[in-house]
């Protein structure tokens, strides 16, 4: 099984917890997982990350670093179908206001839950499922309304792989 991860998961991890200068043990656990082909993310996830950040930005270096080995895979025909059945699925739920359908459009979250739909994959996000009549779009409930898309938090992926680090 792959892991799929939304920027979120990297920008927040670095940020918070583990940042990449610090936490050098949970980063190398991430180094053998991407190595191993487990975690990845799409192209508009890494362009999301590393576009717009400093050069000496330690996430976008480390995230470069890790381009070629699955952090920036490209869309199939099968994956951008599915993104756009994502895409009406935000589009016509009346829960959710024109400004947070155009804010979910513009960013890689479509993509990353398209990705491990079809992957049958999982998205690994820190957006919580808490409150579901929300009405800013959020991964969780998106992968609950397909119901075939497993979505966790970095907590409970930690949890499940029991790493060491």
């Amino acid at each position: 099984m792959r892991y799929w991860f939304d920027a979120d998961s990297w920008i927040t991890t670095n940020n918070g917890p583990y940042p990449v200068s610090i936490a050098v043990g949970f980063w190398r656990w991430i180094d053998a997982e991407i190595n191993a082909g487990r975690i990845v993310s799409p192209k508009q996830i890494y362009d999301e990350v590393v576009e717009g950040r400093e050069k000496k930005d330690e996430l976008a270096i480390w995230m470069r670093s890790k381009k070629t080995k699955g952090l920036c895979i490209t869309a199939s025909p099968e994956v951008d179908e599915k993104a756009h059945l994502i895409g009406d699925y935000v589009w016509t739920n009346p829960q959710y206001p024109n400004h947070q359908r155009l804010e979910f459009s513009k960013g890689g979250d479509a993509w990353v839950i398209a990705h491990a739909w079809h992957d049958k994959g999982t998205v690994v996000s820190w957006e919580s499922d808490r409150f579901p009549n929300s009405q800013r779009v959020r991964i969780p409930d998106v992968c609950h309304h397909f119901q075939e898309i497993r979505c966790l938090t970095l907590n409970q992926l930690i949890r499940e792989l029991n790493p060491r680090f």
